[in-house]
């Protein structure tokens, strides 16, 4: 459920969305290392995508 919820929030808000996605990768951090294999590389494309999804909304 909160993938969904992930995901209409980027596209109704494209900040709010990244913000989430960031969040929701950074806490499943917190459950293992099993995780940083999935959770890191997603991060080091949501980032790059947020920052410049912030850069546009301006």
């Amino acid at each position: 459920m909160a993938e969904l919820t992930i995901a209409v929030l980027l596209v109704k808000s494209p900040r709010a969305g990244y913000l989430a996605v960031i969040a929701f990768h950074l806490a499943l951090m917190c459950f293992g290392w099993g995780f940083w294999l999935w959770t890191v590389p997603a991060l080091c494309v949501a980032l790059p995508a947020a920052r410049h999804a912030f850069r546009v909304e301006r």
